[in-house]
């Protein structure tokens, strides 16, 4: 038998394990038969087995001989239900970013660095626990914490999974930069609930956005994704557009049509 992967993937969350490498599990679980096909976008992290086996926290009796006793099997699910809060954050290695066609881009954990714009808005993406798009006054580390720490939030999550999202002169003039440029969904609602918070008493710090969350679009993501908590989490940085370009051609040839 040969090496098992253990994986987070998200929309629906899930722990998976597996005997695919991340490229090809990318590949398996945006649902293409080939890789000019058409599929689902798949973001999963790839996470240490043996932490998260030895953690308790999830059922892996049997797991070695699942996929002896069926050697072509890919995958089998371990849990559905509580998978984040239940998860270490010192088990998460890399994070990946799957397109629709199954390009495969690797993001590495690395330092946090404050590069933030100095916006009176900015736009959050929270993949997880749950998935919505959350307009706030505050800065990434501050909006983080602001949903997991239960004296700020009483119904706070244990940890949280999410990016901003570029807004361009809409963190600063939602009533008046220009939006052409933004390819999201509903422009005019998404003006409006920018413009509502920025006129809303200064204790008011946050909006949810109105309407359906779809797919990300890969070129409006700013600064990263975060996984954890206030109290600590992990970074994943997201490469320049000149490392895009030079270095992840591939993938981003594909993923800044989406």
């Amino acid at each position: 038998m040969g090496q098992i992967y253990l994986y987070f993937v998200l929309f629906p969350n899930a722990l998976i394990a597996s005997a695919l490498k991340p490229d090809d599990f990318g590949h398996y679980m945006t649902g293409n038969k080939d890789r000019h096909a058409t599929g689902q976008q798949k973001i999963f992290f790839e996470l240490d087995f043996e932490v998260v086996k030895n953690d308790g926290k999830f059922n892996f009796v049997g797991i070695e001989e699942v996929f002896e006793k069926e050697p072509g099997k890919k995958s089998e699910y371990i849990a559905t239900f509580n998978v984040l809060s239940n998860l270490n954050i010192f088990s998460f290695l890399s994070m990946y970013l799957a397109t629709k066609n199954g390009q495969v881009l690797e993001l590495k954990e690395g330092q946090f660095l404050d590069k933030q714009e100095d916006n009176e808005l900015y736009l959050y993406q929270q993949l997880a626990p749950d998935v919505s798009l959350i307009a706030s006054r505050l800065r990434f580390i501050s909006h983080l914490e602001s949903f997991t720490n239960k004296k700020i939030k009483r119904f706070g999550f244990p940890k949280m999974i999410l990016t901003e999202l570029v807004l361009n002169g809409l963190g600063k003039d939602p009533l008046n930069a220009d939006i052409k440029s933004l390819p999201y969904s509903a422009p005019d609602n998404l003006r409006a609930c920018l413009q509502d918070l920025k006129n809303s008493p200064a204790d008011v710090k946050t909006k949810g956005i109105d309407g359906k969350v779809g797919d990300i679009h890969w070129r409006t993501i700013n600064n990263g994704f975060i996984v954890g908590s206030g109290d600590g989490y992990i970074y994943y940085p997201f490469p320049s557009i000149i490392q895009l370009e030079v270095e992840f051609y591939s993938w981003w040839r594909h993923a800044k049509s989406e």
